[in-house]
């Protein structure tokens, strides 16, 4: 990046019209222009929690305008090469001068960064910004472009647009300190990746390239450092995706070192004993980030060739893929967890062997026919080969996104689902667990990082531009912005609580899939 170039930063602020105002004519036209704007505001579908289609979060919004204090009209596109952070601001409340004394506050971060500038963008206030003595620029929406074109429907809302001009952040409410405004400068220069991969990698990952599953701390002492396949698969493919050779090695010496005794990969090592049960979800996982990996970064079809094998022989029985391998007892699993059946990975292995063409077939008919009902459009947890049934187990909701990812990828996944997906996310959002009826189940009415990361990645294959925002809307509220706390960028409770390896890993693969959906 040009670090010589100038970030802009535009506080929109929005309010009703100012009652200080004196004068008989001054008064009255004041009242009919907020007759108008009541007016039009009543038009304003403030329950809609989606941008217009020019203003989707990764997506460019260039066409959106201002008028600086000056009545010159300018553009987003104006603003190129330059990182705009946009607050649009409610001084209904009575309490502007108060509020104005806080953005004054910003000054201190401010004068750290000569390539930072601060404009202050109002819709009706005028004369109280003119008169306030504002140090930073003045600019008015007077026709409410912006406010209409980006359909805020939450006051106060912050929107970020990076230098390629790019909206890459949206959230709901005001900056609220300096730290977390130096958070969010980082943010539109550096990508939403950043500030977290450098949580994972300095936090959450240990000497030798493993990713701890949480933070431990003085006060956990007698709980063991868990490692997962998961985690290390995950990072894999994010390694692979922002083609950084340096980290996808990494990532896999630890894999090759302490997780692959046996000729598929533990599932779980704990304070550097592995298990010696795989998991089928993370092996598929890891052959397909080594087979898009070793394309980019050097081919090694011999170890690929050997992986293909070993999947075959531990992982699938008649022609049906299966959940896992006992490698002390010699043992298959007699069940399919229908997350597990990653369709884009056994169609490679199906190219490169023949034999997983059956096993393709089986594996997607299965999960297809898996369909609950279309008043609850998702998926059964798993399927018993032995009974030739589904079981009606509780639904794991981060298994069952990823069951409906892999339909995403493969063009199968029903508008029921995607309806249901959106209208959850709406009313009460997307819980931890339900039952096969579509009930929440008691004890889980939580919302996950992961989760939304998934569904986020599930509207990145769909294309559809509305999932996108409700779901990393929903992730993005679980983010840690402070530059002063040891957990900046990381998802989970500010005092470093609820942090998981899970949710950290899935939020980078979904900032690097965006991120390069916006580059293309």
């Amino acid at each position: 990046m040009n670090r010589k170039k100038k970030i802009i930063i535009a506080i929109a602020s929005i309010g009703i019209i100012s009652s200080i105002i004196v004068g008989k004519n001054i008064i009255s036209e004041r009242i009919k222009e907020k007759r108008i704007l009541e007016q039009e505001e009543n038009n304003i579908n403030l329950e809609k929690n989606i941008m217009p289609e020019l203003c989707n979060l990764y997506e460019n919004p260039s066409d959106i305008s201002f008028v600086d204090s000056k009545d010159m009209q300018y553009k987003l596109s104006d603003l190129k090469d330059n990182i705009v952070i946009i607050m649009f601001w409610n001084n209904a409340d009575g309490t502007t001068n108060y509020k104005l004394d806080d953005i004054r506050k910003f000054e201190d971060v401010l004068s750290k960064y000569d390539d930072v500038k601060f404009i202050l963008v109002d819709r009706t206030d005028e004369e109280i910004l003119r008169e306030s003595n504002i140090a930073f620029s003045l600019a008015f929406d007077k026709v409410s472009n912006a406010y209409y074109k980006f359909q805020i429907d939450t006051i106060p809302s912050t929107l970020i647009i990076n230098k390629d001009g790019t909206l890459i952040k949206h959230i709901k409410g005001i900056i609220n300190d300096n730290n977390e405004l130096e958070a969010l400068i980082g943010y539109g220069r550096d990508g939403g990746y950043k500030a977290t991969e450098n949580f994972v990698r300095n936090k959450l990952t240990n000497a030798s390239g493993g990713i701890k599953t949480t933070l431990l701390n003085d006060n956990q002492d007698n709980i063991k450092e868990t490692i997962l396949s998961e985690s290390q698969g995950i990072m894999l493919e994010y390694a692979e995706l922002t083609n950084d050779a340096e980290l996808f090695k990494t990532t896999l010496d630890y894999i090759n070192k302490y997780m692959k005794n046996d000729e598929l990969v533990s599932w779980r090592v704990q304070d550097n004993n592995a298990s010696r049960v795989n998991a089928a979800i993370d092996d598929l996982r890891i052959y397909g980030a080594l087979k898009e990996g070793f394309d980019k970064f050097g081919k090694n079809n011999k170890e690929l060739r050997k992986y293909r094998k070993a999947i075959y022989k531990y992982n699938v029985e008649e022609g049906n893929l299966v959940d896992s391998y006992d490698f002390e007892y010699n043992q298959k699993a007699e069940r399919l967890t229908l997350c597990y059946a990653d369709f884009e990975v056994l169609k490679e292995l199906s190219e490169s062997d023949r034999r997983f063409k059956k096993v393709y077939k089986n594996s997607f008919d299965i999960v297809k026919n898996g369909y609950i009902s279309d008043e609850f459009p998702l998926y059964y947890s798993w399927y018993n080969y032995k009974t030739k049934k589904y079981e009606k187990d509780d639904l794991n909701t981060a298994e069952a996104m990823v069951t409906l990812l892999h339909l995403a990828e493969k063009g199968e996944l029903k508008q029921s689902t995607i309806s249901w997906l959106k209208n959850a996310i709406k009313k009460d959002g997307i819980l931890g667990k339900y039952t096969v009826d579509g009930n929440v189940v008691n004890g889980y009415e939580y919302e996950s990082t992961a989760v939304y990361s998934i569904v986020a990645l599930i509207g990145n294959e769909l294309n559809d531009r509305e999932l996108i925002d409700l779901a990393v809307n929903k992730m993005e509220k679980m983010r840690i912005n402070n530059v002063a706390s040891e957990f900046n960028g990381a998802f989970g409770n500010p005092d470093g609580s609820g942090i998981y390896s899970f949710d950290q890993c899935m939020a980078l693969l979904t900032y690097g899939s965006l991120e390069k959906r916006a580059e293309n």
